[in-house]
């Protein structure tokens, strides 16, 4: 216990409350003070809540300065190998995210870390854990097409943040493309050159969550407008997809077409429909031709920022499952291309006199 002259000190703010100083109220190790602020599973729920409420109770604050440094003195004193951030991928991860890996891995080596795929495909999460374990890797990123079972991967010993998924029952910190921001952005530009009946075509399985249904009712309520909505599975070959547009453009008299499924202006064009003369085409996705008019969702940025998130993480040792999710979105860029009439001008009539 401290010396009433000490308390004083602590409560007028004149002396800054250490760890050290809420280890000996509480009769615990600095270290296990340490843990339990930074809410370290190793220590008991039972006990970080002792310490926390007593840290309150005495006025401690972390000093900044002396956390830069320590963070400073642990990533100086890691062995090479500590330096590896695992990206957790699938075999049948496609060129359209690889975007998102080139930027987590310039990032990372900028930070003096490395970035290594790990094929999570047909491996037992318990044994992909045990792999990143021995290698001493504790910092994960889950790809957008990971299809790693996280209720059984221990996640608690890990320091973990996912790209993509659905918006909804997030276990871990997300950083995504904005789709639904995007796909707002692209009707806008798209209404701005004249287009007036748009139909929206979306792939069931989308990696980024999409909630295209929900989104094409909420336009309709917005603009009063109606944004006929087709919906494709990846298990459809390209031909049953291509045979589906046109009856779906003729009966909703459709002048353009807004997609996030890059194969979609390779159907129309099969289908005969010359881009823009007979209808309009944009797109959201990243590996679109470069001529075509759509966003451009910064995938690299997505995973700049991915891998930002889960550095200053390990900089911190946060890990596990955390309290309060959070996701980031990255919001996409439009670009023209001659897949879209340009903008009409706007005709004066001249001023009566």
């Amino acid at each position: 216990m401290h010396s009433q002259k000490k308390e004083q000190e602590f409560r007028a703010g004149v002396v800054r409350v250490t760890q050290q100083d809420i280890a000996e109220e509480v009769g615990l190790s600095a270290v296990s003070v340490s843990l339990a602020l930074r809410n370290s599973p190793r220590i008991s729920a039972a006990t970080r809540e002792r310490v926390q409420k007593m840290a309150k109770e005495m006025g401690y604050s972390p000093d900044p300065m002396l956390q830069s440094l320590s963070s400073y003195r642990r990533q100086s004193a890691r062995k090479p190998v500590d330096s590896v951030i695992a990206w957790i991928d699938s075999a049948s991860e496609c060129e359209e995210f690889s975007g998102c890996f080139d930027g987590a891995s310039s990032a990372a080596q900028l930070a003096g870390y490395r970035i290594d795929r790990f094929d999570s495909s047909g491996m037992r999460p318990v044994r992909l854990a045990q792999i990143l374990e021995t290698r001493g890797i504790s910092g994960i990123i889950l790809s957008p097409t990971c299809g790693l079972d996280t209720t059984k991967f221990p996640l608690e010993n890990f320091t973990a943040v996912r790209i993509g998924g659905p918006a909804l029952n997030v276990d871990l910190h997300r950083v995504s493309p904005a789709h639904t921001a995007n796909v707002f952005k692209a009707f806008e530009k798209m209404r701005e050159r004249g287009y007036e009946r748009i139909g929206y075509v979306a792939s069931k399985n989308s990696p980024w969550g999409s909630v295209s249904h929900y989104f094409c009712r909420f336009q309709e309520q917005l603009t009063g407008g109606e944004y006929p909505l087709l919906v494709l599975g990846e298990d459809q070959s390209g031909e049953e997809q291509c045979r589906m547009f046109d009856g779906w453009i003729e009966s909703n008299r459709l002048d353009a077409v807004l997609t996030d499924m890059p194969q979609v202006r390779n159907c129309l064009e099969k289908a005969g429909y010359r881009i823009p003369d007979d209808i309009g085409y944009a797109s959201t996705a990243a590996s679109d031709p470069v001529d075509s008019a759509g966003i451009n969702p910064r995938l690299n940025e997505v995973g700049r920022v991915a891998f930002s998130t889960v550095s200053g993480m390990l900089s911190r040792q946060e890990q596990g499952l955390p309290e309060i999710p959070f996701s980031i979105l990255i919001d996409g860029l439009w670009k023209d291309g001659k897949t879209l009439r340009p903008v009409a001008e706007l005709s004066c009539s001249p001023l009566a006199v």
